[in-house]
């Protein structure tokens, strides 16, 4: 096994302890001891909830690495606008975000940019970006997100505070 598959392994292994870890918490909690209230019951259900929609990001960012390198991935290409689906991630992420005091900043050139993409795996893409940009990035900070056409193809950028991450055109 190469080092930075160890790595992404470990790192995987550590992402899905902490949701499961709270998600366990939540539930002991809930059933322990005396009758809870409804409010009590209702909360500790929410946060399970948030950790299991986490821990299933997690899971099949997994999947999708695991299916890439297999050489597995079906494409189910269709003419899709780009926008919306991108503004639909970025609301996703919206509450998350302003936990921590971050402000997702979205600029479009365009109100419409129609690509031939597979909608699902560019979601899921902007999802990990997104989610990584959130995770990463300092309080008090602003990601910005912009999609723009660029010679003839459209061009997603995701610039945050955080530790970073380096894509270099090939």
């Amino acid at each position: 096994i190469s080092e930075t598959r160890k790595q992404f392994l470990a790192d995987i292994s550590h992402e899905l302890r902490t949701p499961l870890t709270i998600i366990q918490g939540e539930s002991d909690m809930a059933l322990r001891g005396d009758q809870k209230s409804p409010a009590q019951y209702i909360d500790a259900l929410e946060r399970v909830k948030e950790q299991v929609v986490h821990t299933t990001r997690l899971v099949q960012d997994l999947l999708f690495v695991a299916r890439t390198e297999d050489g597995k991935v079906p494409l189910q290409k269709r003419n899709i606008a780009l926008i919306p689906l991108v503004k639909e991630v970025c609301d996703e992420f919206r509450l998350l975000a302003a936990e921590r005091n971050i402000t997702i900043s979205i600029d479009f050139v365009e109100s419409e940019l129609m690509v031939n993409i597979d909608a699902g795996k560019i979601k899921q893409v902007v999802t990990i970006l997104l989610d990584n940009a959130v995770r990463y990035s300092y309080e008090d900070s602003i990601i910005s997100v912009s999609v723009e056409r660029q010679h003839g193809q459209a061009r997603l950028k995701i610039s945050d505070t955080g530790i970073g991450l380096t894509f270099h055109e090939s």
